[in-house]
């Protein structure tokens, strides 16, 4: 019983550690049907999640995704920052910057 469970804790402590959140800001506005279609697309994406934050009266907005990895893997990588930038111009917003939130800065 405590193995399975220790194994558990491990893997998800593992998953915590390798994980990394991005944010995209975007300027532009999106309609409702819009926003729902942008969320539905995103959720193809292989990203773990995602939340829209947008400041319509600022024609203003962010993605904030979160993406799981190990940065040692030989496997190819599944995600890019610029598939993010595609789907927001496919949506006519013009992308801004991309912002690792995970990354500390230094002094």
């Amino acid at each position: 019983m405590l193995k399975p469970l220790l194994t558990l804790l491990c893997s998800c402590a593992i998953s915590f550690l390798y994980a990394q959140e991005l944010r995209y800001s975007f300027k532009g506005n999106l309609t409702v049907n819009e926003l729902h279609r942008l969320n539905d697309t995103l959720k193809q994406m292989p990203v773990t999640a995602h939340r829209i934050h947008l400041k319509p009266d600022q024609s203003f907005g962010e993605v904030i995704f979160q993406v799981e990895g190990l940065p040692y893997s030989d496997s190819p990588q599944l995600f890019s920052s610029v598939d993010i930038k595609k789907i927001l111009i496919e949506f006519g917003l013009f992308p801004l910057r991309c912002i690792d939130l995970t990354k500390t800065e230094e002094p």
